[in-house]
């Protein structure tokens, strides 16, 4: 397996992407720029791997900004905690709390 880290967003979050074969697992997709998000799908198609789920650790703002721009490129189950609901449904407050928008 590999694993690569991606140092994303105003937190610098860390956005990883394991790789086994021809199948990815994207966790924590923290993108807040296109450019960030393109350098991940770069290496995406380096490995010529196929994303098949989000894992996030947690649903902090930080850890799903760019979830919706992965979404758009991506039709993927997402996995989350059901204790992180609450952050998930709030996702909206919590972005405006720090001044920040989802990419995509």
């Amino acid at each position: 397996m590999k694993i690569e880290t991606f140092e994303v967003g105003p937190f610098l979050e860390n956005t990883y992407l394991l790789t086994k074969e021809s199948e990815a697992l994207i966790i924590d997709p923290g993108f807040f720029t296109e450019e960030e998000y393109q350098n991940f799908s770069e290496k995406i198609k380096e490995y010529n791997v196929n994303p098949i789920a989000i894992i996030l650790t947690h649903a902090h703002v930080d850890h799903i900004l760019g979830l919706h721009r992965v979404l758009k490129e991506f039709k993927l189950p997402v996995y989350l905690s059901a204790k992180d609901l609450f952050l998930w449904e709030n996702f909206g407050q919590q972005a405006t709390m720090f001044g920040l928008r989802q990419v995509g």
